[in-house]
């Protein structure tokens, strides 16, 4: 009787072993980073063709609901003048804090539980390829006024003139 009860105890102590390495498989497969460090000396910028426009505004709102927009007279001023603006209607999954979603929107990456736990603390900056290095590579001028996670996001001297909220 004491030998299957040692039995049962060694399946159970197995299998809970065997639960905790595939939680923690799981967990390295989520938090690993996506990014992809560049060389810059290794960066060529081919230009196709000349732009159609010579300036470009992005506005980008967080955190406001879709419905919102008609209530705000300014928005709508500007999207129904002409057919030089048009507003994108995003729907994310978790998880759904700054941080991650602006990594996301400048590098083409998706966020990884490991960039929600680097909006916890303090960010070094993004070090792979991603929309603003290619702006600033190619002489764009780039102005920022919003969140402070942008400025922690790119601390050098990516933008000409910038100022963080918090």
């Amino acid at each position: 009787m004491n030998l299957e009860k040692e039995l049962v105890r060694l399946k159970i102590l197995l299998l809970e072993l065997l639960a905790l390495c595939l939680i923690f498989v799981a967990l390295v497969g989520t938090i690993q980073d996506k990014g992809v460090d560049i060389d810059e000396d290794l960066v060529v910028i081919p230009n196709y063709s000349s732009p159609y426009v010579d300036k470009i505004v992005v506005i980008i709102v967080d955190a406001m609901r879709y419905d919102f927009i008609p209530e705000m007279p300014f928005v709508n001023k500007i999207l129904t003048d002409g057919d030089t603006s048009c507003i994108f209607k995003v729907q994310l999954n978790g998880p759904t804090v700054t941080l991650p979603r602006i990594k996301a929107l400048v590098t083409g990456t998706t966020s990884s539980y490991w960039d929600f736990l680097a909006n916890l603390k303090q960010s070094e900056g993004i070090h792979s390829d991603n929309v603003i290095l290619k702006a600033q590579q190619q002489g764009k001028r780039i102005v920022f006024y919003g969140d402070d996670t942008w400025l922690r996001l790119f601390p050098g001297n990516e933008f000409t003139r910038a100022e963080g909220v918090s």
